[in-house]
């Protein structure tokens, strides 16, 4: 277990570094070697153990308390001579890697400088590609025209590349900084707030879960927040409110339907209205009944928020608009059969299960 001390030490230890000529010594010896998979951040292998290896774990610990090294590390290029084109965070706040995974993937040197994709003609800047392949699907050239006209607005002044450390204070790299943003981050949750890991439940759904919870899944008002450039950040089921994570499952008017259709169904308490996903997961926990019967409610409530982001996927990528009692009928039947193939609770049957009746 890294300690809270360790953490902050080889955080700044590694920002230290990548500040400096020794990290762009490493991923120079990285980017030498033609076998070496491409990375971001400090390039180490996985069975290596050492400072190195604890270095490059600080991020995995520090995105508990809501700190991404690859986020806040950006790099004000000068000559570009320095910084990976595809996995430094150099352009949109997020690295090209990420952002725009399509084209990345038939990127011919994934560990391209900036420097190698672009020439200078006058004072005109020439930005050059190397494919594996063309592009050719839909997807691909859409995300060609985006980078195109993130490059177009790009001006380089010839200095050395030059690393900073992005925060809400504009201020530069310090410990107690950091260390005073992660204290903030720190809280310690209520009994009500824990989230309740259901094994009756798939692992991928219960992740997903989690992660709403955690304001952890690529919603529109994510996507845009992390630099992705997406066509608008309104909620595609009404259009009229941005879409966040507590809107998407809990105040937007059509989950707020299928959340009374759910509620009628199971025989618990109708509410006005949710806030925010942790308050209807609180809400199962406390009107879920006793023992068995409450590890079904919070099931059912976990195939709910599932199945209304399966509806809202068919929405905005396939065009499909799913009816909020087919989402209902969906849950029913993904509910029955999780409890069916990984639970021993007593159920007569589907006709019984439909109706919620037992016994």
């Amino acid at each position: 277990m890294i300690s809270k001390r360790f953490l902050l030490v080889a955080l700044a230890f590694a920002t230290a570094l990548l500040v400096t000529s020794e990290i762009v010594a490493a991923r120079e010896l990285a980017s030498n070697n033609e076998s070496a998979k491409w990375f971001k951040g400090v390039p180490v292998k996985n069975t290596v153990s050492g400072v190195w290896k604890k270095i490059d774990n600080v991020n995995k610990d520090l995105l508990k308390v809501n700190v991404n090294i690859h986020e806040r590390l950006r790099c004000m290029v000068g000559n570009g001579k320095d910084v990976a084109f595809w996995t430094d965070s150099w352009l949109n706040g997020v690295p090209l890697c990420d952002s725009h995974s399509d084209i990345f993937k038939i990127a011919k040197n994934k560990k391209a400088r900036v420097a190698d994709n672009y020439c200078k003609v006058g004072s005109l800047l020439m930005w050059k590609w190397d494919w594996k392949r063309d592009p050719h699907r839909k997807e691909e050239w859409e995300e060609v025209g985006y980078v195109m006209k993130l490059l177009g607005e790009v001006s380089l002044s010839g200095k050395e590349d030059r690393w900073i450390w992005v925060n809400d204070d504009g201020v530069d790299f310090s410990v107690k900084k950091v260390r005073s943003e992660v204290n903030g981050n720190i809280t310690t949750p209520s009994f009500d707030q824990l989230f309740f890991w259901n094994s009756w439940v798939i692992r991928k759904v219960s992740t997903f879960v989690w992660r709403a919870c955690m304001d952890r899944i690529p919603t529109m008002e994510a996507l845009c927040r992390r630099g992705v450039v997406v066509a608008s950040t309104l909620c595609p089921s009404c259009g009229m409110v941005e879409e966040t994570v507590d809107h998407l499952f809990a105040k937007c008017e059509v989950p707020k339907a299928i959340w009374w259709q759910i509620c009628r169904w199971v025989k618990i308490p109708i509410p006005i209205s949710f806030a925010s996903v942790g308050e209807m997961l609180d809400f199962a926990n406390e009107n879920g009944g006793e023992g068995n019967m409450k590890k079904v409610i919070k099931l059912i409530f976990h195939a709910t928020i599932w199945r209304i982001w399966l509806a809202r996927n068919d929405k905005v990528f396939k065009g499909i608009n799913t009816s909020c009692y087919k989402v209902v009928e969906e849950v029913k039947e993904l509910s029955f059969l999780w409890i069916s193939n990984r639970s021993r609770f007593n159920m007569a049957g589907w006709e019984m299960w439909k109706n919620f009746r037992f016994g």
